[in-house]
């Protein structure tokens, strides 16, 4: 602020003080004695000012002596004079006070009077030496400042000529080191009453210059002293706050020194709250710490937390007034407020505050000394934290040494997990506590309670409800946070974590720690402390816990490992006693039974059910059941029910897998049907092993149980597996043996069958021989000859004699009158013309034509009473008994072969068998007959034709070749299949060049013009709507090398529509090119020739008309009109000719 002096001599007393005189020399001495003094100083300052003014002679010219000196911020709008300065100037009797408070207005004016006289710009005309007389004419520069002229001075309205006037100022400036100016020196009322003079002023400046000097000495003074107090208080401090390791009393110790320090009524200590971070108070001087223990300060809350955000000291002079300002009952007494932060390598680490009951109470200066007080109470603070930290690790390490000796001692699971229980209270407090593990064989993956403690204190019966609770991991959220990381979960406050499952067993719990059981990086399962209380857990307790865990872990892991050794152990041994009681016997209901007996030892089910698989119907048969305990099940049900894999497709794709399947009732996707049966039947759940020996399944085992639901271990499920697979060769060689017994016994009666059959076969072999010798025979003879009368012959009568009939005859069906033909006959009267004799049968009348309708042949036992046959003639009614038999060749029936004998009942199956190979044979001849008449009949036919053919080909070949124009003829795809000697030599290319070429290939017989035919070719042959549109393609081509034209035309071939190909002609056109270029050149050379004198003659017979050669006779007018006249009609030819 500005420390404000005014020196005012009464009336009475000017006269005593003009007669002293002190030199002017003893001012400084006087003004440097006075501030050594331990007075304050502008006490000090003022009281030596006025000896050595009232001393010196230039000053003493003046009645007043006014001092303003720079020193601090500025005051608020009326602040209170300092209580030393009042009491001095009243003691004196020498000082007025015309305010009893600086003013803001002064301060503004006085403020503004140091800036011009440090700025000197405005004020430099007004200068005189080093100081400036500001007469009342620039009462704009010292409105607000007080002249501190004698109220008895008359004031005038007028100035007189080189007289003060009581508004006129002398100002001085108070220059320290480095030209600073320190403030200002200004004297009113001089005892002459004149305006001073140049010495006067200049002796002024010599008492300013001292007087600067002794304030500047005495503020570099005062500094010192200063600071060589507070070095020794941080000093003392210091050594205090070092030697203290308890927190507590470090604390305490740092409030009570920055309240000495900067002279604090209250101090605070904010530290962070291990649960959110927030800054709580620790510790406190003047303030009840319950009073005020609910402050919490977040990153720009409140005026901690805008030193938290900041990382920086403020000085807070109005703490009501601050918009950072947090109101709260304790603190409604304070004024102003020093807040620095508590920092260690960059890390805030706390708040220090300390505050006054009044505003404005604390300087800059203050900020510094307590910030340099809180750097080293930081370092103090971390190690007394540092200390504490070790000091608990030291416990923690020896509690986990022993859990660790403990829980090592043990290898049973269940003992260990209670004895985890027990001591993790010594490691982190808690309330109660649980171990979850997960079940992975679940879907996702499903933890469970599988101990706990402490909960029945809470409510009776609690941890029984407790071990019954299920949470899938996936759906519950600190769970599966904590297997994806794999690091502690700190559920801070469950009332506001939007994750918490509330359940009627956990409602009670505040806040949760919870540390992941880890082995070999999986997350097994989890370690959870409950608290009662909110934001209990620590960062701390949290790496504890996590500790214990890690431990725990490995007990755990060696636990399992040993309870893994003892049940391999004891599959071992079961898995030797099976094997010796299943390999014991051969017989399959002993296997069964052997099985199901072990199934039962190793999986405690109530039945074990072992069914058949009957690859012939597909289905699964119920062969053996064993039931230890029948309670809620259908047993009934269970042996009756057979079914086909395929009912369930499930269990269908694991029995095509070969793979196991564990079905549970209540399992979420279960196949209905199954969830229906296992509901029929009573059970809860059930393992369904394949019996796989040989890559073939055998059947199915089940196992399963009605009285409570558990999902099988994998262990388990692979012991039963094992057990089956050697079940499951002992039943394949009880079923081998089973069979080989059988077979056997089979083996014995077939022996015996197969000798009598063999006898049987060997008479049936002897008849085969004979009936193939005779259609060897017939074979032999039809392939001899292809005449069709001949072969019919022969072949019935080799049929006749094989059968020993007397009687046969071969009917062939005539294919457009559909009449019987007989063709061949064996028997009396048996002479038929060539080519057969009509019957009076058509094809569906008489045996014969329904054979041919029926294709089919028959045996008829008695012929005289088959409604089919038809007698006609005498020389057939001897005969009873018939057979006959359809000649098909594919689909087609040529007719039927007949035997006919007198005996009822002759014809056996033998000779049907015989007859029907024969009639095969007989068929195929007669088409072979046929097929070999009409091939001769189509190669005369053909023949005939070709001659025909290669006569009128030979005529167009003598036709083309005689042509003038050559002549390409190409096949639909191209190919050029005619190319007569006219084209050779019009075109220059051999013919058997040409032949066989595709039309791209020759695309330069047609120029530029080539690619636009080959594409109208391609659309000729895919379109005939393209054929009609364009009909003919004609083109010109130049042969420059040879000065050759020729002429193309090209047009497709078509028949009924059909594409067979494009002709192509060449005509030679050079003689009527160069006869039309010759008649061209002529006609140019004439009309040239003559219409240029005929030019000048018609030019110079108009001029002569115009008179251009002189007057013109009428005679030469007449003259040379004619010869105008005809130079136009020669003109006129002209260009008729062009």
């Amino acid at each position: 602020g500005l420390v404000e002096g005014a020196l005012d001599v009464p009336h009475g007393r000017r006269q005593d003080l003009g007669a002293r005189t002190v030199p002017m020399g003893l001012a400084g001495p006087y003004l440097l004695a006075g501030l050594r003094d331990s007075a304050p100083l502008f006490v000090a300052a003022a009281e030596r000012l006025w000896r050595a003014a009232s001393a010196s002679g230039p000053v003493g010219d003046f009645w007043m002596l006014h001092a303003l000196l720079l020193c601090g911020d500025p005051p608020p709008e009326r602040a209170p004079l300092p209580d030393d300065y009042a009491r001095w100037m009243r003691a004196n009797g020498l000082w007025r006070v015309r305010r009893g408070a600086l003013s803001a207005s002064f301060w503004r004016g006085s403020t503004r009077l140091m800036a011009l006289v440090s700025g000197e710009a405005e004020l430099a005309a007004l200068r005189i030496s080093q100081s400036y007389y500001l007469p009342m004419e620039y009462q704009q520069l010292t409105a607000e400042l007080d002249t501190y002229s004698s109220p008895t001075a008359e004031r005038t309205e007028q100035r007189r000529p080189g007289r003060w006037h009581p508004d006129d100022m002398l100002i001085t400036t108070l220059r320290g080191s480095g030209d600073r100016v320190l403030g200002i020196l200004s004297v009113d009322e001089p005892q002459n009453g004149r305006v001073p003079d140049r010495a006067t002023i200049e002796a002024l400046e010599l008492f300013a210059n001292q007087a600067a000097i002794a304030i500047e000495n005495s503020r570099l003074f005062a500094d010192l002293q200063q600071r060589l107090n507070d070095l020794t208080l941080f000093n003392e401090v210091g050594r205090s706050i070092s030697a203290k390791l308890d927190l507590d009393a470090l604390l305490d110790t740092v409030l009570d020194a920055a309240c000495e320090l900067v002279g604090g009524e209250h101090a605070t200590i904010f530290l962070p709250d291990p649960g959110d971070g927030k800054l709580t108070p620790r510790k406190t001087v003047g303030f009840d710490l319950a009073a005020i223990s609910g402050m919490r300060f977040g990153p720009n809350e409140g005026l901690v937390g805008m030193v938290v955000a900041d990382r920086r000291g403020v000085v807070v002079p109005d703490v009501q007034a601050s918009p950072y300002y947090v109101p709260h009952a304790a603190s409604a007494v304070i004024g102003s407020m020093l807040l620095v932060p508590l920092t260690v390598a960059g890390e805030l680490i706390g708040v220090l505050t300390v505050d006054k009951n009044v505003i404005n109470g604390f300087t800059n200066t203050d900020l510094v000394v307590l910030s340099t007080l809180a750097d080293q109470a930081a370092v103090a603070i971390e190690n007394a934290r540092l200390f504490e930290a070790e000091r608990e690790q030291h416990a923690l390490a020896e509690s986990l040494r022993e859990v660790a000796s403990t829980l090592n001692s043990t290898l049973d699971f269940d003992a260990l997990l209670d004895q985890m229980l027990t001591h993790v209270g010594r490691v982190v407090p808690h309330t109660a506590a649980n171990i979850m593990l997960i079940d992975y064989e679940r879907q996702h993956g499903v933890a469970h309670i599988v101990r706990a403690r402490g909960y029945d204190a809470i409510d009776a019966g609690l941890a029984a409800r407790l071990l019954s609770l299920e949470f899938p991991v996936n759906e519950v959220d600190n769970l599966r946070q904590m297997v994806e990381t794999g690091r502690t979960f700190v559920v801070a406050d469950t009332r506001s974590y939007p994750g918490w499952v509330q359940t009627a067993e956990t409602s009670w719990v505040r806040s949760l720690l919870s540390a992941p059981i880890r082995l070999r990086d999986q997350v097994v399962g989890f370690f959870n402390l409950d608290s009662d209380t909110p934001n209990f857990f620590t960062p701390v307790h949290a790496e504890r816990l996590q500790t214990f865990a890690d431990q725990a872990a490995v007990a755990i892991e060696n636990a399992r490992l040993y309870e893994e050794t003892q049940r391999r152990l004891k599959e071992q041994s079961l898995l030797y006693e099976a094997g010796l009681a299943i390999s014991a016997t051969l017989q399959y209901r002993q296997v069964l039974e052997a099985l199901s007996g072990q199934i039962e030892r190793a999986t405690n089910a109530q039945f074990v059910v072992v069914q058949e698989f009957d690859r012939v119907h597909n289905r699964l048969t119920t062969v053996h059941m064993a039931c230890a305990n029948s309670e809620g099940l259908n047993l009934s049900e269970i042996e009756a029910h057979t079914f086909a894999p395929m009912d369930y497709l499930k269990v269908a794709h694991y029995l095509r897998d070969r793979r196991s399947i564990v079905l549970r009732s209540n399992d979420e996707d279960i196949d209905p049907l199954l969830k229906e049966r296992l509901q029929a039947v009573g059970l809860r759940w059930v393992l369904e092993v394949p019996i796989v020996a040989r890559d073939e399944v055998l059947g199915l085992a089940r196992v399963g149980d009605g009285r409570f639901d558990r999902a099988l271990p994998d262990s388990e499920v692979q012991l039963v597996e094992t057990l089956v697979n050697q079940a499951a060769v002992a039943m394949s060689n009880a079923r081998l043996y089973d069979e080989v017994v059988k077979f056997t016994q089979e083996l014995e009666g077939r022996v015996q069958e197969r000798t009598r059959e063999l006898a049987l076969a060997n008479e049936d072999l002897t008849l085969e021989r004979d009936r193939v010798e005779v259609l060897f025979r017939i074979t032999s003879e039809l392939s001899s000859s292809l005449d069709l009368d001949r072969v019919l012959n022969r072949a019935l009568e080799l049929v006749v004699d094989a059968v020993g009939a007397p009687h046969g005859s071969v009917l062939l069906l005539d294919q457009q009158s559909d009449q019987l033909i007989l063709r061949a006959l064996k028997g009396p009267a048996s002479h038929l013309p060539p080519g057969g004799r009509p019957t009076a049968f058509r094809r569906n009348e008489g045996l014969s034509g329904w054979v041919a309708t029926n294709r089919q042949p028959i045996i008829v036992p008695d012929l005289w009473q088959d409604e089919r046959w038809l007698q006609v003639g005498d020389n057939v009614r001897e005969f009873r008994s018939g057979l006959v038999a359809p000649l098909q060749v594919g689909e087609d029936v040529l007719g039927a072969i007949m035997v006919l004998h007198s005996q009822l009942n002759y014809f056996t199956e033998q000779h049907l068998r015989l007859v029907t190979a024969a009639a095969t044979q007989v068929a195929t001849a007669i088409n072979n007959a046929e097929l070999y008449r009409y091939i001769r009949e189509q190669a005369e036919l053909l023949g005939s034709m070709l001659r025909a053919q290669q006569i009128e080909s030979s005529k167009s070949q003598a036709i083309l070749e005689s042509i003038a124009d050559g002549v390409m003829v190409t096949e639909a795809d191209g190919h050029v299949i005619l190319f007569n000697i006219a084209a050779e030599r019009i075109l220059g290319v051999k013919r058997d060049e040409a032949l066989g070429r595709t039309i791209e290939d020759m695309l330069g017989l047609y120029a530029a013009a080539g690619p636009l035919w080959v594409n109208a070719l391609r659309e000729w042959h895919t379109s005939a709507e393209a054929r009609r549109r364009t009909p003919v393609l004609s083109q010109r081509i130049e042969f420059k090398a040879e000065r050759r034209y020729v002429n193309v035309t090209v047009a497709p071939v078509t028949m009924s529509d059909e594409y067979l190909g494009s002709v192509s002609v060449f005509r030679d056109i050079t003689r009527e090119v160069e006869a039309d270029r010759a008649k061209t050149d002529f006609v140019s050379t004439v009309s040239h020739e003559l219409r240029t004198p005929m030019t000048s003659i018609k030019g110079y017979a108009d001029l002569m008309l115009l008179g251009a050669a002189g007057p013109v006779s009428e005679t030469q007018s007449r003259f040379l009109n004619v010869i105008k006249s005809n130079a136009d009609r020669l003109s006129i030819l002209v260009n008729d000719l062009l």
